[in-house]
């Protein structure tokens, strides 16, 4: 049985929701995403005969092309169809997921292949967005903690480059640092202007996952103050 947010996460990489047109719901739209799955339905779109097979089958996520739930509502009761579809579904813990435009925006997604199976050529964007917004996060490290270092970052986030994990860059240079008196330096002493060889360690990371990466380096790195910088990138259309 899979955890839901292993699933959620999985999908995010398949159709990554920013690309979804700003009019659209997607994403988890029914459910809990702390809960765990067996089993899985798709559809293009969720019916009530769709929900009433879900049941049936025990499913724990449907997984729908369409998104239930498409407008806001302000109530939630079994006296219209979609809303008896939607309270049957929740009473059985049957979560839903729709990536939508996502999905048709996506490389290899389905404009894509429509565009596969007509035979065009030259084919590109109508109206072109810009891409996920990323950081360059750069930390500098001792010798002794670059692995154990560059583990954590790749661990909670950062080093993703398109089809590629875990990318990094690192240079080896000096730092210089004088502890004051109430420093407690994990290498040399406090009181005196130390020299340390050390590497610069650089990744990329989506925006979002910043705070998260430099606490993991915050936690893995061996430094009392460890020095970082974080630079925005500009994002590729």
């Amino acid at each position: 049985m899979l955890s839901m947010q292993a699933i959620l996460e999985f999908l995010e990489q398949i159709a990554p929701l920013r690309l979804a047109a700003e009019w659209d719901n997607v994403g988890l739209l029914l459910g809990d995403s702390n809960g765990r799955v067996d089993r899985i339905m798709t559809c293009l779109t969720v019916s009530p005969e769709v929900a009433a097979e879900a049941i049936e089958a025990q499913a724990q996520l449907i997984i729908t092309h369409h998104p239930i739930l498409f407008r806001g509502v302000k109530s939630l009761t079994t006296v219209t169809p979609e809303g008896c579809m939607v309270w049957s579904l929740a009473r059985a813990g049957i979560a839903v997921y729709s990536p939508h435009t996502a999905f048709d925006n996506v490389a290899g997604g389905i404009n894509d292949l429509l565009a596969k199976r007509l035979g065009l050529v030259d084919v590109g964007p109508l109206r072109k967005q810009d891409g996920e917004r990323k950081c360059k996060v750069v930390v500098f490290v001792p010798d002794a903690d670059l692995s154990r270092v560059a583990d954590a970052l790749f661990a909670a986030g950062a080093g993703n480059i398109g089809q590629y994990s875990q990318c990094s860059f690192g240079v080896g240079g000096t730092g210089t640092f004088f502890g004051s008196d109430t420093a407690h330096p994990s290498v040399g002493q406090k009181g005196r202007r130390e020299e340390v060889a050390e590497w610069r360690l650089e990744v990329v990371c989506p925006e979002e996952r910043v705070a998260a990466v430099v606490a993991a380096m915050r936690k893995a790195h061996s430094y009392e103050e460890p020095a970082l910088d974080v630079y925005p990138l500009r994002p590729q259309p």
